[in-house]
């Protein structure tokens, strides 16, 4: 068995549109919001991803076959001289802040096909985007994970992750509530 990682391109977009789609549907069945993929246009908006400069796919592929994906983004930001000149400024006005202006990354989108699992895919696919995004210059690497996936908490525990925040979500529309209530 082998497993190859690269950085993707648009001769993969096809794969990678079925593969989108496969992820979807399974992250959809796991957080039972009730989400509609159904009809979706995967391949148009794998290529807009493809085409974005901020961000690079990485596919895995074993013994020939696509295998995996994860996404590496290094988020929008200004050009890069005028932010190390905004980094070192914010340093030098604020140095006492715990809080500094740290370039961060984000991982999105891994997955890997059921037929592929536990053979270190996912591993390989994470440590090649952290690669690259090190090399753009990122300090820090954030993720999102479904708090009901264990195993993707465990995961990403084991490739040096650690939880910082907690995002709370909710339906956009009004509710009722009782401003007496801070439970």
């Amino acid at each position: 068995m082998r497993i190859t990682v690269r950085k993707a391109d648009l001769n993969d977009l096809a794969a990678l549109s079925v593969v989108f789609a496969n992820a979807t549907r399974m992250l959809v069945a796991q957080s039972k919001e009730g989400v509609v993929v159904d009809g979706f246009d995967w391949t148009r908006h794998v290529e807009a991803k493809l085409e974005d400069g901020s961000k690079a796919f990485f596919v895995a592929f074993v013994d020939g076959d696509l295998a995996g994906v994860v996404v590496a983004s290094t988020g929008a930001r200004p050009k890069p001289r005028l932010w190390n000149r905004m980094k070192r400024r914010f340093r030098r006005e604020a140095p006492q802040s715990p809080f500094t202006a740290v370039s961060m990354g984000i991982l999105t989108d891994c997955y890997v096909e059921p037929a592929f699992r536990r053979l270190g895919v996912a591993s390989l696919l994470v440590e090649n985007a952290c690669v690259w995004l090190h090399e753009c210059g990122v300090e820090r690497v954030a993720i999102n994970v479904l708090l009901e996936s264990r195993e993707a908490i465990d995961f990403w525990r084991g490739r040096g992750f650690r939880p910082k925040f907690s995002q709370m979500y909710r339906q956009a529309k009004p509710i009722d509530f009782d401003v007496n209530d801070s439970t």
